[in-house]
């Protein structure tokens, strides 16, 4: 159980999603990517396998650039966790 006040990473992720979904594009480019990086390059399985949560959501509205690197963070995870191939 959860202390009080402290959300599961899942419901932190949702958060982040409905966040990024009101944000302007410049914004989830400039603050969100870099967080789905440290998320997906993360020591701990819990924030990488979080981080493929921010995928769909994210990646619709980044560069083209920015969408090769997402699309290797998930190619990455998901050679590594089943659990990231069913989160992506």
């Amino acid at each position: 159980m959860l202390a009080a006040g402290l959300a599961s990473p899942a419901q932190a992720i949702e958060s982040l999603c409905k966040l990024s979904n009101l944000a302007r594009d410049e914004v989830v480019q400039r603050h969100f990517l870099p967080v789905i990086q440290r998320m997906a390059s993360g020591e701990f399985f819990t924030s990488r396998t979080s981080a493929c949560g921010l995928f769909a959501t994210v990646y619709p509205r980044v560069t083209p650039d920015q969408q090769d690197q997402l699309r290797g963070y998930a190619r990455s995870l998901s050679r590594r966790h089943a659990c990231a191939r069913r989160a992506i």
